[in-house]
């Protein structure tokens, strides 16, 4: 479904490229957790990139079907959905970071800022999910939309063909 070699080319070696970064990473900062960076990288990223290249063109050709049911759901309810996946993967991300970067815990990093510190990350935070919900809309609307331009111009009778 991918409309030229470029997009195929990014849909390939961008979860290469990224794989090779989180591979070497370690390599250019100092890590507190080096083993457990490595061992959560194994196990969780690296299986997710195998996925990606592997089921890419499958993924492409589904999403038609998912996205137009989706379209006919509620809008709010997806971004609610997809704002609250980016914002507990934000969350984690800065938790596991600080825990292998620094060795600071969960626990440790709530017990040292103050109330008011912590309601404003969670609100600033609640405010980019919302914007990725609403990205994540928008960008598979054209998407969605580049799809049915590309099958309606397979769709026209071209002037030869009477």
């Amino acid at each position: 479904m991918y409309s030229n070699k470029t997009e195929k080319i990014v849909m390939i070696c961008f979860p290469i490229i990224c794989l090779i970064i989180l591979l070497l990473l370690p390599q250019w900062i100092q890590l507190v957790h080096e083993l457990f960076y490595y061992v959560v990288v194994a196990i969780f990223f690296v299986p997710v990139f195998i996925y990606v290249l592997i089921t890419y063109k499958k993924r492409e050709e589904n999403f038609y079907k998912k996205w137009e049911k989706i379209r006919s759901g509620r809008k709010l309810n997806y971004i609610i959905k997809e704002g609250a996946k980016f914002f507990l993967i934000q969350i984690f991300a800065n938790f596991f970071g600080r825990y292998v970067g620094d060795g600071y815990s969960p626990v440790y990093i709530l017990s040292k800022i103050s109330f008011g510190t912590a309601i404003f990350l969670v609100i600033f935070i609640l405010l980019i999910s919302l914007l990725i919900g609403v990205s994540s809309w928008s960008g598979n609307e054209r998407r969605f939309e580049k799809i049915c331009r590309i099958q309606r111009f397979r769709e026209k009778p071209s002037f030869f063909d009477e």
